[in-house]
């Protein structure tokens, strides 16, 4: 009979660790850290369709998503959870003043300084607020960014749905993992 019963206890214990082992796995990828497949060319050539990506949900407690930025979106006018979820990159930040101008970018009257690809543009850049009552843009609220993809030409992205704003940001990208030969960490 002892037999039985340590049969039926190591069995108990599998079980039991089995099914922490899954919950801890469901809340990271729930709340940590999650997988995206990459659907759209928008953000061409930093990423491709179909890349694999990881996105961090914790990347943005207690501080505020940075110009450059690559995030996971829920975009205006769905619901998240809805699928509907789209990756591009910060341009501009609350409170900063946006305007396009024949495909040159302008951030609170200054012209952003950007390569031709994108992927090795300086976002660091600081733009000063000018005083300027003929502005054409769009002046973005307390809790709004403005984003757009890599691949401008064929980007859907805030020229077309507006900004976005804080709460819709599901996380930042931070690696390409799959396929292998593109493995690299996201700037």
């Amino acid at each position: 009979m002892t037999v039985k019963k340590s049969f039926k206890r190591e069995i108990l214990e599998w079980v039991v660790t089995i099914v922490i082992a899954l919950g801890v796995a469901w809340s990271i990828r729930l709340f940590v850290i999650q997988p995206f497949r990459v659907q759209m060319s928008s953000m061409y050539p930093t990423l491709r369709n179909d890349d694999l990506i990881l996105i961090n949900k914790l990347s943005f407690v207690g501080t505020q998503p940075g110009r450059g930025d690559i995030i996971v979106f829920t975009p205006p006018n769905h619901a998240e959870g809805d699928g509907i979820e789209y990756i591009k990159r910060i341009i501009g930040l609350p409170g900063e003043y946006i305007e396009i101008e024949s495909g040159t970018v302008y951030i609170n009257g200054h012209k952003l300084e950007e390569n031709d690809d994108h992927t090795k543009t300086n976002y660091n850049q600081h733009f000063n607020v000018e005083n300027d009552s003929d502005k054409k843009g769009i002046l973005l609220g307390p809790d709004e960014f403005y984003v757009m993809g890599d691949n401008r030409g064929g980007s859907l992205d805030s020229r077309t749905f507006g900004p976005i704003k804080r709460d819709s940001i599901l996380g930042r990208a931070f690696i390409v993992f799959w396929p292998a030969i593109r493995l690299q960490v996201l700037q």
